[in-house]
């Protein structure tokens, strides 16, 4: 599906209709199913590459949040939060850097 498409035209105030009909807690919920449908519908077989993006991402706001809540000095809290962004970066930059130049390098 295509942003000047059709399909567009429908698609996108259906979603924009539901999500503002749905209470707030489960928008974002909405927005992910949503954002991964029309993704899915440009090319169904790297919806793994998106959720793999997806956990890696939601597991360092998760990491990040028990490190705020753990560490008692800010230094120790400091160190750990950018490794933690670091390593959330370097994950996403690495799965994009070796599905799009694999077939260059083999």
């Amino acid at each position: 599906m295509a942003f000047n498409s059709m399909n567009f035209l429908l698609f996108m105030p259906l979603v924009v209709l539901i999500y503002f009909a749905l209470p707030l807690k489960i928008r974002y919920i909405w927005l992910l199913l949503a954002s991964s449908f029309f993704y899915m519908c440009w090319n169904s077989k790297y919806i793994v590459l998106l959720l793999f993006a997806t956990v890696v991402s939601y597991l360092c706001g998760l990491f990040l949040e028990w490190v705020q809540k753990k560490c008692s000095t800010d230094r120790t809290a400091k160190l750990l939060k950018e490794w933690i962004v670091a390593g959330g970066i370097c994950a996403n930059l690495g799965m994009l850097a070796f599905f799009k130049y694999y077939d260059f390098a083999f």
